[in-house]
């Protein structure tokens, strides 16, 4: 059955609408349409990272455990460091990135860390200086 046949036979059919409006106020987002619920200023940590290149760190942010599913995470620069889903940051190449992160449904609600990239000095004598 199609939605045109659904439209035609509402009861045989089961669909549920249950829609997610989310407004700004002062700071907060507020999600649904009646249960008020509140989410705070989105916060990362750390606010500044430093890796060696093929190094990984997680970033946290302060967002409630059922809503990280709803977080989009992003890097300025996917060559120098890029991101997972759930916030790990990776290093590639040397450089600075920001990595922000916010949520599906307001996207004005976000939060950034800068991630600075070196290569590690590489050491010529692992066992220390040559003797003279």
């Amino acid at each position: 059955m199609g939605f045109a046949a659904c439209v035609l036979f509402a009861s045989a059919c089961d669909f549920h609408v249950d829609p997610q409006l989310a407004t700004i106020n002062n700071g907060t987002t507020v999600i649904g349409t009646g249960d008020n619920t509140t989410v705070a200023q989105l916060i990362i940590t750390p606010v500044q990272v430093q890796l060696l290149t093929g190094q990984t760190a997680q970033l946290i942010t302060n967002a409630p455990f059922a809503l990280q599913p709803q977080l989009v995470w992003t890097s300025s620069n996917e060559f120098i460091a890029g991101v997972s889903s759930t916030g790990v940051v990776a290093a590639f190449t040397a450089g600075t990135v920001v990595i922000t992160v916010h949520y599906v449904f307001d996207t004005t609600n976000s939060a950034a860390s800068s991630v600075t990239v070196t290569i590690p000095t590489p050491n010529p004598t692992p066992n220390g200086p040559i003797p003279p």
